[in-house]
């Protein structure tokens, strides 16, 4: 490979692991809020149940039921807290918009890694691959001038595992023979 292609080259296959990266943090950020929107239900349905099951012991004769009307009073005060604190959170339509965005960053991403092999089988002149890849950088752009999700550091490290250890965006040589059919496997 020449001097000029392999300095293009190293500069696509930077942009191609920063998309990389923004693509599985995103779809990390979404499994958050929805894991997080999942406790927020489960809390929410014990704390009715508990205010229910209070309420009801308390109309039954026998029970002490200045204590039972007090500790259902505090229960049912925490589930409105609670409902009240998380209905502004949104969640489900954070997740929504995180993989919303991770779907648009992963087509970048497959247009990134497509233009790296057609430079590595020779396919391109060097000026093939600057209109290329000034195209995906001018795609990129207009991407980031969208409402992009804000993403944690928690999602952050989930893809740093992702990607470093688990190797979720890395297909090894054994693992392709598996899948492929052998017709269209290399030899």
């Amino acid at each position: 490979m020449q001097f000029t292609t392999r300095l293009l080259y190293e500069q696509i296959s930077d942009r191609f692991i920063k998309v990389v990266w923004t693509h599985k943090t995103h779809e990390c950020q979404a499994d958050i809020y929805r894991e997080h929107n999942s406790r927020n239900k489960i809390c929410l349905r014990i704390l009715s149940v508990l205010t229910a099951t209070g309420t009801i012991a308390a109309l039954i004769d026998g029970l002490n039921s200045k204590w039972v009307a007090i500790i259902t009073a505090v229960v049912a005060a925490i589930n409105l807290f609670f409902i009240l604190t998380n209905s502004e959170s949104n969640d489900e339509q954070k997740a929504i918009e995180c993989r919303r965005f991770a779907a648009i960053m992963h087509d970048m991403r497959n247009q990134y890694e497509s233009l790296l092999a057609d430079i590595m089988n020779g396919q391109l002149t060097d000026e093939e691959i600057v209109k290329k890849r000034n195209a995906l950088q001018e795609r990129e752009n207009e991407i980031y001038t969208t409402d992009v999700p804000v993403t944690t550091p928690k999602a952050v490290k989930r893809a740093g595992v992702a990607l470093n250890v688990k190797k979720e965006s890395t297909t090894e040589a054994q693992e392709r023979n598996i899948i492929l059919p052998s017709h269209l496997q290399l030899h």
